[in-house]
């Protein structure tokens, strides 16, 4: 099982350096990009404001300004926009591994480990699963005795386990840690859409 702990964490740190390398490469191309046309564009502005500078210096300073501003934000709303396409897609691809993943036969070997971290934290209760999960109820039960098994409210978990005990519960789903991952990702891949 710590193979394949391992394997998952290698996993996450593979999808996160692509995931890195990619934003170094885009980020790069759009710096250069919009360099180029600041550059272009500010050439344009002051060949306008050459033809009247003796008349309003000021003026013209001033809508260069403003030009150079608007342009500059409109290029920071089109990298905002790539970086939420490339965040979109990293975790799109991954929701797909996930997935995969969970039709493999190292997947129950993961479940019923996950399982017993949970019950490890807050003791045996009602273990919930996806309805596709629900196949595995007698091996959850067998390893498991005291608990009971039954499907969970989500409909959106690719897979994984709630578990229920005295009103409190553990979250250890697949949407949950792919939804950490998330987080964690964007503060470690400098993708984070800051206001």
């Amino acid at each position: 099982m710590a193979d394949l702990e391992k394997k998952l964490v290698n996993f996450s740190h593979m999808i996160l350096s692509e995931a890195e390398q990619k934003k170094e490469q885009i980020i790069s191309d759009l710096n250069k990009q919009q360099e180029a046309a600041v550059n272009q564009k500010e050439t344009e502005i002051l060949a306008e404001a050459y033809e009247d500078i003796q008349k309003a210096i000021a003026r013209f300073a001033r809508e260069n300004n403003e030009r150079v501003m608007k342009f500059e934000m409109t290029r920071r709303k089109e990298v905002i926009l790539v970086r939420e396409k490339i965040i979109e897609q990293i975790f799109e691809e991954v929701q797909n591994r996930l997935a995969e993943f969970v039709s493999t036969p190292e997947y129950i070997d993961w479940l019923l480990n996950t399982t017993q971290k949970a019950i490890d934290e807050i003791g045996c209760g009602d273990i919930r699963v996806t309805e596709e999960d629900l196949k595995y109820k007698d091996a959850i039960l067998a390893r498991f005795e005291g608990c009971t098994v039954s499907q969970m409210d989500e409909t959106d978990s690719i897979g994984g386990v709630i578990v229920y005990n005295n009103n409190i519960f553990v979250d250890y789903t697949i949407r949950e840690m792919l939804a950490e991952q998330h987080k964690e990702f964007l503060k470690t891949s400098g993708l984070s859409i800051k206001a």
